[in-house]
Parts: C-alpha cells; sequence; structure tokens
C-alpha cells in the first residue's frame, strides 16, 4: 500500500470515512453506502425483486438484533440505514451511538444548586457496522467468516472483521447474518472520477500489490475454506477446504473435504459435477457443452498450459472498482482503506488468480466480463499508463499469463464450470468459448 500518513482523516477538509458523496447531491448514486454488494444507490426495488421483507418493518428487527447482542443500549442509541445490496446479499447500515451516562444522586444535586455544567456537552463516540443477510437461506454465512478469519492472518490489507454471526433463524431477524465493522472510505468506482491521475496512478499501484500477494495464497487443494477450520489451522495454514458447490449457492457445511489433485482432475471433475446436476434438474439436454469443455481441458494439459504439478491460487472472484474502498491521502497519492465481498473467494486454478485488473484502463461503457479489453492497448495516453503502472507492479511473467489467449478462454470456462448453465444466454456464451478454443486448436 502507498506510504504515507496513518491516518487518512485527519484533514479537517476530508469527507466524513463513512459518508459517500456530496449531501447536496440527493438523487444522484454518491448518497448512501459503500458498500458491496455494493454501489451507494438506495434500494428501491429490492423487496419486489428479491421477494423480501420491505424495509419499513425489517428495521425495527434490526435493531432488536443490535440491542440483543450489543447490550447496554436503547433503540434511541440506534441509527438504521437503508443501503443498496446485491444479488447474494442484504446489506444494512448500522450506526450505533454510546450509551448515555447515567447521572449519581451526587451529580443531580449538584445541577440543582450549581446549576446546569458549562460547556457543550461531549458527543458520545459513533460506532459503524454492516449488517449482511444472505437472500438465499442455503448461502451460509459461516464458510465467509473463516475466509475472513484466513485473510487476516494471511494478508496485511483491511478486510471486514466479524464482530457477530449467526447461520440459524434463531434470532431477531428471523434470518442467518453476519455483523461485520464497516471499514472507513469510498468505493473506487465512486471515487475514481474525483482523482487526477497521479492518484490514479497511486490506486494503480495498489491493486497490483493487492493481486500479487493474493497469487501467493496457495493450496493443493482446491475450493472453499470450510467453516470446520479453527483458528490455528488457518495461521499454520492446515487447511480444511471443501469442494466447490454446485449449484454455486448451496454450501453444505457437512460436506466431504476436498482431497488434493490436479489442475485437470479438478476441471474434468467440474465438468461431470454439472453434467450431472443438469440432468438431475430436468433441463435441456446440455452434454454437448460439458464435452466440449472436457476436450479444452485435456488440450491445455497436453500443450502444457496446466501441469499435474499446479498448486491453487486464492482467487477473489469479485475484484473489481467496486468493492474496492480507498482514501484521498494527499495531491498525488490515495490509501486502500478495504477489500469487500470474498463471498465467492475460493483456491482456484492458477490461471483464475492471475486476471488482470482491467477496469483500471479500458473504456468507461466497456462490460466487466469482457475480458478482451485487458490485452487491447488503450488509445488514451491516461489509460495506457496506468496499464503501464499495473504491469510493473505485477511483472512480465504474471503479464504473459494473464493476457494469453488460452488462460483468457479457460477464465470464462471457469465460469460455467463452478456456476453451470442459468440461461439460454449462458449456453450461447459457453458454445462461444469453445468456438474461441477451436480457431486456436483446430
Amino acid at each position: 500500500m502507498e506510504a504515507g500518513p496513518s491516518n487518512p482523516f485527519n484533514d479537517n477538509h476530508q469527507p466524513d470515512p463513512f459518508v459517500v458523496g456530496n449531501s447536496s447531491d440527493s438523487g444522484s448514486e454518491a448518497n448512501g453506502s459503500i458498500y458491496d454488494d455494493a454501489s451507494s444507490t438506495i434500494s428501491r426495488t429490492s423487496t419486489a425483486e428479491y421477494d423480501q421483507e420491505c424495509f419499513a418493518t425489517f428495521q425495527h428487527k434490526a435493531t432488536q438484533l443490535i440491542l440483543e447482542i450489543l447490550p447496554g443500549h436503547s433503540a434511541s442509541d440506534v441509527h438504521i440505514e437503508h443501503m443498496k445490496g446485491g444479488a447474494f446479499n442484504r446489506i444494512i447500515g448500522i450506526t450505533l451511538s454510546s450509551p448515555k451516562p447515567t447521572r449519581s444522586v451526587i451529580g443531580k444535586l449538584r445541577s440543582m444548586l450549581c446549576g446546569p455544567p458549562r460547556g457543550k456537552p461531549k458527543a458520545g463516540k459513533l460506532r459503524h457496522y454492516i449488517l449482511r443477510i444472505p437472500r438465499n437461506s442455503s448461502h451460509d454465512v459461516l464458510h465467509q467468516v473463516t475466509t475472513l478469519l484466513y485473510l487476516q492472518k494471511k494478508l496485511e490489507y483491511p478486510t471486514p472483521k466479524v464482530v457477530q454471526c449467526d447461520s440459524t433463524t434463531n434470532n431477531a431477524l428471523g434470518r442467518p447474518y453476519m455483523l461485520q465493522e464497516r471499514l472507513p472510505g469510498q468505493s473506487l468506482t465512486y471515487l475514481w472520477p474525483n482523482l487526477n491521475q497521479d492518484q490514479r496512478k497511486s490506486a494503480a499501484r495498489c491493486i497490483a500489490e493487492v493481486v500479487k500477494d493474493l497469487h501467493k495464497l496457495t493450496s493443493k487443494t482446491p475450493g472453499i475454506l470450510s467453516a470446520r477450520n479453527t483458528s490455528y489451522d488457518l495461521k499454520q495454514n492446515l487447511l480444511r477446504v471443501i469442494p466447490h458447490p454446485i449449484p454455486s449457492t448451496a454450501t453444505d457445511l457437512n460436506a466431504k473435504l476436498a482431497h488434493p489433485q490436479s489442475t485437470r482432475e479438478l476441471l474434468l471433475e467440474l465438468c461431470q459435477r454439472q453434467r450431472i446436476a443438469t440432468q438431475a434438474s430436468g433441463l435441456a439436454n446440455q452434454d454437448h457443452i460439458w464435452d466440449g469443455f472436457a476436450r479444452i481441458v485435456d488440450d491445455m494439459h497436453s500443450v502444457g498450459l496446466i501441469s499435474d504439478k499446479d498448486v491453487f491460487h486464492f482467487y477473489h472472484a469479485d475484484l473489481y472498482s467496486r468493492n474496492l474502498l480507498f482514501a484521498i491521502q494527499s495531491p498525488t497519492t490515495v490509501r486502500l482503506t478495504g477489500i469487500l465481498d470474498w463471498d465467492s473467494a475460493s483456491f482456484a486454478p492458477h490461471f483464475m488468480s492471475t486476471r488482470a485488473p482491467f477496469f483500471l484502463w479500458s473504456e468507461d461503457d466497456a462490460d466487466e466480463n469482457e475480458e478482451g479489453d485487458a490485452v487491447v492497448e488503450p488509445e488514451d495516453a491516461g489509460k495506457a499508463e496506468l496499464k503501464r503502472v499495473f504491469e510493473d507492479g505485477v511483472g512480465k511473467s504474471f503479464c504473459q499469463e494473464s493476457y494469453r489467449p488460452e488462460y483468457v478462454l479457460a477464465r470464462r470456462m471457469w465460469y460455467f464450470l463452478v456456476n453451470g448453465l442459468r440461461s439460454g444466454g449462458d449456453m450461447f456464451l459457453a458454445e462461444e468459448v469453445q468456438e474461441g478454443w477451436v480457431d486456436m486448436y483446430p
């Protein structure tokens, strides 16, 4: 991370680290939340879209939950903020003020005799939290907690600290939840237009370091971290890992532990598991897709793109500007203050963790899933400079793997191997991957 003052918020002209945007922009996306799933727009349609309880009644349950797990407060100490969530989580902002002190008998008598104390009363200390509630009850929070604990032991970068979690419905919400400390800073998506070129280069250098350091976290076993890991396991890298769940949102706490295997074995196993899941669901026959992907896997192995000796690397799976929090530190630097949304993180093939953060240099209207933009040299000189800053930060060999066309297609294939085919559009895109491969390897 960029060097500089330890606290970027000491400047009186710096905005509140827990507020995004100018309060006068009432209609813009800048108001409200910096969090995740992750724009700052207040959600007005999520009640209908996700068939969830409306905020007007749900906020009272959230208040009750806070009073139960953080005792010593009253309802007047709790401020509930309606925030935009995402496809997997409902997000609620919590601001908790310190309880008002009770006055002793002596204090009351002193006030009666001498009058009230002079000066302004001291404001109570505010604490900020994020309450995450999975929209799908099968999307378990415990493995997410384990992932965050692992990262705090292995990375120097700020990640959400878990205060409390419950994977059951036996609580005031009637739903599983995770309460996290809220990290300061602003979403890079929001902050980016306000940064000058030097500050953008500073952000690019930070992101290059994050990508490199994540790539250094490895395991001989692919999959997601099991909730059965102890703190000692995580610290000593004695990791218990379970296979990537299929469907991707159905995490089974009692799943058998995964075992060490080669990249080829993993990819072919995922092909077969998706084939079986498709047949069991009664969907249209997709065998030609899984046969085609199996052929790609065998081709990659035969030409040396994947090796039987490869280990698996920790992969964020959603490392976009919306999940990166930064604060302006000086006229030339920014400071990384948080990395969010680790829900889908896993140990994956090496080519996944070398995916370039091409949002740094792609066009403003570019599709975040269209990785071809990573390779194209930007016409804009400023964007081209940001690309060079990232490349210098990660090194030549990293870039060669990141930009290699076969790995670009392999990363697109990985999406379907983990998530399956959910629509006719997915079927078309999967066939497009296979056609691209055949063009290179007839």
